[in-house]
């Protein structure tokens, strides 16, 4: 019996850009600082983000963003 699992998708940095509309610059130093997540190493050279990652980083600065109203 076969199971389904959901596929993951990744994102490029600029994908990341474009949904944030940011800096690489910006991510980076996110990322530096330890909030915001880190991408996996797919390739010696090739790099990407897991778009739930993403998506909840979202999420937890929405919430972050109405408390603190």
């Amino acid at each position: 019996m076969a199971t389904h699992t959901q596929s993951e998708s990744f994102l490029k940095c600029k994908d990341i850009q474009s949904k944030l509309s940011t800096s690489r610059a910006s991510i980076y130093r996110w990322m530096k600082s330890g909030t915001f997540p880190r991408p996996i190493q797919l390739g010696s050279n090739m790099v990407r983000w897991k778009e739930s990652d993403i998506n909840a980083w979202i999420s937890s600065k929405e919430k972050f963003s109405s408390q603190s109203k």
